[in-house]
């Protein structure tokens, strides 16, 4: 009985600690920034970007059928946006800043 209550107690935390991760790619892309992978933790509301090697910390926006991830440079000299449409797996970029550019690209969710 005991171990089914600290089951019952953790399954509440486990289902939070879910990531969403997408591999995402713009073909003859101009800047590295539209080959990342993107992930989304604690249910959507923090998340990062995987970008030549180096992990930036990213704000993540869940939508209806969409989520969006904005990250800020360290020095917030730019901008970068990525929205993932999760019905067909397209993705649209952003950078504005000392960065700038834009593309659109696919997605493929590799976590459920």
């Amino acid at each position: 009985m005991k171990k089914a209550l600290l089951l019952l107690a953790l399954t509440p935390t486990m289902a939070l600690a879910q990531e969403q991760t997408f591999n995402c790619e713009v073909p003859n892309g101009k800047m590295p920034e539209m080959t990342v992978t993107l992930v989304a933790i604690d249910g959507g509301k923090d998340g990062h970007l995987m970008m030549g090697g180096e992990k930036k910390t990213a704000s993540v926006y869940p939508g209806l059928d969409s989520v969006t991830y904005l990250m800020f440079s360290d020095d917030y000299s730019y901008t970068l946006h990525y929205n993932v449409n999760l019905k067909d797996g397209h993705f649209d970029f952003s950078a504005s800043g000392a960065k700038s550019g834009w593309g659109r690209g696919t997605c493929t969710e590799v976590t459920g």
